[in-house]
């Protein structure tokens, strides 16, 4: 019962992020916070198995097990990198995320966009957890999604930014230092 009640508080409160995102039509901001919706289904069916539906999982092995909280908390360690990176060079009218300051130090200087990169990396690390038909559908949709609010994110930059975040597109790749 208390996992329900957790899963509803949180989902429950992405809900509202998902719907202040769409009245704020800032399509970055819809995607994301809708991957991070899924995301979370994906987190407590694997850790909760709380879906009222039966699964055959695919596979269920230790050292995938611990690979995949390995990379999720590779993940957590690269999204509050990002979080505190942004506050302290971002100058953020509020908060965290509506940075004045284009960002090109730290982790940003290896990738463009590492926070969606800790969303894909997570959605990785949870799915190895406990591998399923549906773990991989579900995973796989939130992994589109973040990569979708980088797109889009990139467009909404280089209208802020201009000019400096087009030259920092050009020498910065998107997820992959150097590759991607």
């Amino acid at each position: 019962m208390a996992k329900y009640l957790i899963f509803s508080g949180i989902e429950i409160g992405v809900l509202i992020w998902i719907i202040i995102a769409i009245k704020s039509k800032v399509r970055h901001e819809i995607t994301m916070s809708v991957g991070y919706f899924i995301f979370i289904i994906l987190c407590f069916e694997n850790f909760g198995h709380i879906l009222p539906f039966p699964y055959q999982r695919v596979v269920s092995v230790f050292w995938l097990k611990v690979l995949g909280f390995t990379i999720l908390g590779i993940s957590v360690v690269l999204a509050l990198t990002v979080f505190f990176t942004m506050i302290r060079l971002g100058k953020p009218k509020q908060g965290w995320e509506e940075t004045t300051q284009l960002i090109d130090k730290g982790v940003f200087s290896l990738v463009r966009h590492p926070l969606y990169l800790s969303g894909l990396i997570a959605s990785t690390g949870v799915f190895l957890t406990k591998i399923s038909v549906f773990s991989v559908f579900i995973a796989c949709i939130s992994g589109i999604l973040f990569f979708l609010s980088a797109l889009y994110e990139d467009k909404w930059d280089e209208e802020k930014f201009g000019d400096p975040y087009r030259r920092y597109q050009e020498n910065t790749k998107m997820f992959i230092p150097f590759l991607y």
